[in-house]
């Protein structure tokens, strides 16, 4: 059997190939703060102190050195440099690289989340993938602002994405604050990429009017799921606008779904069977907080600091669903009253109860990870050298 000390270097050896400098110290603290945020279920610095004693087989050290410990880490000028982008990029390109194998279309989300932490604020902007159905994190950036985002961070934002995973020919799915004529134009023309939009009622309503189309003849009164559509040009691109009835509206202004896209080799039903996807980053967002992590606990005010502590929330989070994913033939599984079946519990739950019960040591932790490294050794590629992300 394997000593811990082995799997230690065993694992550093892997992470080394996103970080040539990756030292085994640093995999020591990485993996303890993992264990902890399943044990704990919390980002809080003063929480997660209690449980590394236990888990760096230290017991008698006082949680105070404990505490100093996590703070030399997060203070560190590496790990604030490099070790958030070998944990954040290392599980996001491998996702890419199997889904990509397969030919299979590759789905992007875009949303934020926000939240105050004392007199600091929190925004931030995540673009995930959807992978098997479950929403996974790629990239993000920590806006500290209140409000939507503008096209000038969301362009920068795709800029630093597109450097590191190549997004061309994949699909962005998103919800009405992310529009706008330059964005439109920005997301096909430079980045290459695919697009289903919502958008609200009186969006675009000068170009349908331009093209000689009838506004008002796409609202009127469809039956079921009946869907409108016409083709208009936004700054020399052509797009589709699609419109259908919202069956279960929560008021009037969700009367319609209205969708904007670039897609012409979809039909209409399957562009709003695709948008149906950008509820997953929203379930995400919940296991990332309430129901899983607890980010909104996140007392780091320093922007570098809580980009690598959400970095390693991400990283818990996936491997959480890659248990999950492995342990899908134990779900239970439930009837509502209509006799339709679904799941007791998501995913994500799933993996993280067996993580919660498998992680009290960090080497059920280094077992998992050692084994995830070798069943994943043909979708295993180096990152582009080029990764000059601030």
């Amino acid at each position: 059997m394997k000593k811990t000390t082995d799997l230690y270097a065993q694992l550093s050896d892997k992470i080394k190939v996103y970080s040539a400098n990756f030292q085994t110290s640093v995999c020591k603290t990485l993996c303890a703060l993992v264990c902890a945020l399943m044990l704990k279920q919390t980002v809080n610095l003063n929480t997660l102190k209690h449980a590394m004693g236990g888990l760096l087989d230290k017991p008698d050290t006082r949680a105070d050195s404990h505490y100093k410990r996590l703070t030399r880490f997060f203070c560190s000028e590496a790990n604030l440099r490099t070790t958030w982008k070998v944990m954040l990029i290392g599980s996001g390109k491998l996702l890419l690289e199997r889904l990509r194998s397969k030919n299979q279309p590759l789905h992007l989300v875009l949303d934020g989340t926000s939240w105050t932490f004392g007199n600091t604020t929190y925004h931030f902007l995540v673009l995930s993938v959807l992978y098997e159905g479950v929403s996974i994190p790629l990239f993000f950036v920590n806006l500290g602002k209140k409000g939507c985002s503008n096209f000038k961070e969301r362009k920068r934002f795709f800029q630093q994405a597109n450097k590191l995973y190549n997004l061309a020919g994949t699909t962005l799915i998103a919800d009405r604050e992310y529009i706008g004529r330059d964005w439109f134009t920005f997301l096909e023309k430079d980045l290459k990429m695919y697009y289903i939009i919502r958008l609200s009622m009186t969006d675009y309503k000068k170009e349908v009017e331009a093209s000689g189309k009838d506004y008002a003849q796409l609202f009127r009164q469809t039956q079921h799921e009946e869907i409108r559509e016409c083709k208009v040009k936004i700054q020399g691109c052509l797009v589709r606008i699609l419109v259908r009835a919202n069956l279960n509206p929560a008021n009037d202004a969700e009367k319609w779904v209205i969708l904007i896209s670039n897609q012409f080799h979809k039909t209409k039903k399957r562009l709003y069977q695709s948008y149906r996807f950008r509820w997953q980053i929203e379930c995400m967002f919940k296991h990332l907080k309430t129901n899983g992590f607890n980010m909104e606990d996140l007392g780091l005010k320093n922007a570098r600091k809580a980009r690598l502590m959400l970095s390693i929330v991400i990283a818990a989070y996936v491997f959480c669903v890659i248990e999950g994913l492995q342990l899908l033939h134990k779900r239970q599984m439930k009837k509502d009253k209509n006799g339709n079946v679904y799941a007791a519990v998501s995913i994500f739950k799933h993996g993280f109860e067996f993580f919660h019960t498998h992680t009290q040591t960090i080497k059920g932790l280094l077992k998992f990870l050692m084994d995830l490294f070798q069943k994943n050794e043909k979708y295993h590629t180096p990152p582009p050298k080029n990764q000059n992300v601030q």
